[in-house]
């Protein structure tokens, strides 16, 4: 730990801005590009998603909110650390766009990730109004706080000609980013293995960002030649989606699959055990349903017979 800590200091100390324009060859540059377009693309089915379905079973707002304050930190960190390459797009606008990729893709992905909560708003899981009511304060925090510090510290970028202590904060954003990149996943994978389906997350957004996200890994560090504070935060989200579309996929298709469904009490129905929209139960697949008709309002979300 004390490695770890030296290693920070270390990076704080000699902390120094993005000062010079990257050549990029044209294969490197069209690999940015196509990272840009594939990565926004695939988040857009996190939002379509849940709204088909009316609901966000599967879900965490925990990790959602997370996300938007971890995803708020990198780009803070991309626009401070880039502010210099930034400022030479007066002078060079068509030179520094190769360069500016990361920021790029940084800045597309904390918009559209940042608009995948209002589904937690607008279909709570459990559908009741303490729910909404909560997750809709949530979303008023996070809109006031998270573009209110962008703004202010790109406002700061753009004016000072990064000094020393820009610099520093920049790469104090990045730690910060980096170390709740750790916490922003784990409250979804409780949920995964709690309901044991992927629900209304999209196999397409975590398994493209997860698993093909380690490509925007090695575009920012060999290509781009971003500072660690920039692609680290980059490389542990994909290690961590990567573990969480596998855990799905194991309970949504493989052996996991027959531990979704135990066996009834009292009876042989064979209940879908999932929340409506409403928040009531589905009938199972017999036609019947729970006695109570009720649904769990735990974690699970699963209905409930009396017993």
């Amino acid at each position: 730990m004390s490695g770890l800590f030296s290693l920070i200091y270390q990076g704080l100390k000699n902390a120094e801005c993005k000062v010079d324009l990257e050549e990029m060859a044209p294969a490197q540059t069209a690999l940015g590009i196509f990272l840009w377009i594939v990565t926004a693309v695939s988040v857009i089915p996190s939002i379509l998603k849940p709204i088909k379905k009316k609901s966000t079973e599967g879900m965490s707002p925990g990790t959602l909110l997370l996300t938007n304050i971890q995803q708020t930190l990198t780009v803070v960190n991309t626009v401070l650390m880039k502010s210099p390459q930034m400022k030479m797009c007066g002078t060079y606008p068509w030179g520094c766009q190769a360069t500016l990729i990361t920021l790029y893709q940084t800045v597309t992905a904390w918009i559209l990730l940042f608009f995948v909560f209002p589904t937690v708003v607008w279909y709570p899981c459990p559908a009741d109004e303490k729910t909404r009511a909560r997750n809709l304060k949530l979303w008023r925090v996070q809109q006031v706080a998270c573009f209110g510090l962008v703004g202010i510290t790109s406002l700061w970028a753009l004016i000072a000609d990064c000094p020393q202590q820009l610099a520093m904060v920049g790469k104090l954003f990045g730690y910060g980013s980096s170390i709740m990149m750790i916490f922003r996943f784990a409250p979804q994978l409780k949920t995964s293995c709690v309901t044991k389906t992927a629900g209304s997350i999209s196999y397409i957004t975590y398994g493209v960002i997860g698993i093909g996200g380690f490509a925007m890994t090695y575009f920012q560090i060999f290509a781009a030649k971003e500072h660690i504070t920039t692609w680290l935060p980059v490389f542990v989200g994909n290690c961590f989606q990567t573990v969480i579309v596998l855990t799905c996929a194991f309970y949504d298709f493989g052996p996991g699959k027959s531990l979704k469904r135990p066996a009834a009490t009292g009876n042989n129905v064979d209940f879908d055990d999932v929340c409506d929209e409403t928040g009531e139960c589905k009938e199972g697949q017999n036609g019947e349903t729970a006695e109570t008709g009720e649904c769990e309002t735990a974690e699970t979300g699963e209905c409930k017979a009396e017993q």
